[in-house]
């Protein structure tokens, strides 16, 4: 739980956009795995507040607050369902779809509440979203596969997936920083 709220509280801008991404769905990955629906559930609400709390700019509206653990823990129901289908033929296939559905549905979820906020087309908020954030997610799934695969040393391997995805993410925030910089020279 501990490390899921510090994945979850560092974010990373999308490049693009005013979006943001955390490293917390990796353990909510490996824990539709090891654990099961009830706990990821209770680890997405958790990262849910800590993403929306935990180092924001502004406090947000206690709206915002209950969007983001509700998105969270839809979207992660989804995943450990989808996931759960095709668990036993292979593991990692099952990551893949379940971090895909985790993206899909809480990319459809803001989606919705942006066009409607917008006066917006939902199909039209959709295409607008930048979608550089979906091979974050397909990294992490390999990530927590990795961490899944391992039968010993269970708490070990899910300390280092957390360390090694938070110096991904670091990576990334440097990325695209340095990116967002060097698209500012040019203007």
């Amino acid at each position: 739980l501990v490390a899921a709220v510090i994945l979850s509280a560092v974010k990373i801008r999308v490049p693009g956009n005013s979006a943001t991404v955390t490293g917390g769905f990796v353990l909510l990955l490996i824990s539709s795995v090891l654990l099961g629906w009830q706990a990821t559930v209770m680890i997405a609400a958790l990262s849910g507040i800590a993403q929306t709390l935990i180092l924001s700019k502004k406090t947000p509206a206690p709206i915002q607050v209950a969007f983001n653990l509700g998105s969270l823990v839809l979207s992660s129901l989804a995943a450990c369902g989808a996931g759960s289908l095709i668990t036993g033929t292979n593991p990692l296939a099952a990551l893949l779809l379940s971090a895909t559905v985790l993206f899909s549905v809480n990319l459809l979820l803001v989606a919705t509440v942006v066009s409607l906020s917008d006066h917006s087309s939902l199909w039209q908020t959709i295409r607008k979203c930048n979608f550089s954030s979906f091979p974050f997610y397909c990294v992490g799934a390999v990530v927590a596969y990795a961490a899944v695969s391992t039968n010993s040393w269970r708490s070990l391997t899910l300390l280092a997936s957390s360390l090694v995805m938070l110096s991904a993410v670091t990576s990334y925030r440097e990325v695209v920083e340095l990116w967002d910089r060097t698209r500012v020279r040019q203007s």
